[in-house]
């Protein structure tokens, strides 16, 4: 079993093409594109942005998610709607 230290210092495999690039909106929640029902989607906090990976590898940066005041929740074409708690639970 590997031990941390060997695992922080791990290289990892780039992940290839551009993250789509998001804006939160004037009002009203983030949609999401090609999100499905997001049961597979990784999420994560960088400084204030919210990367989400989805399972067909496509990936998306909400830029300055986290520091809105109020965060908006995400919603996507297939019906997915996950509030701001729940998206600060998953990005860590």
């Amino acid at each position: 079993m590997a031990t941390r230290p060997e695992i922080e210092r791990a290289e990892l495999p780039g992940i290839p093409g551009q993250p789509e690039i998001l804006s939160l909106p004037p009002s009203g929640p983030v949609i999401v594109p090609g999100g499905g029902l997001m049961t597979d989607a990784v999420f994560a906090r960088v400084d204030g942005d919210l990367l989400i990976e989805l399972s067909g590898g496509a990936r998306l940066i909400v830029r300055d998610y986290f520091f809105a005041q109020t965060p908006p929740p995400l919603v996507t074409d297939a019906g997915a709607h996950l509030g701001p708690d729940v998206v600060s639970a998953l990005a860590g």
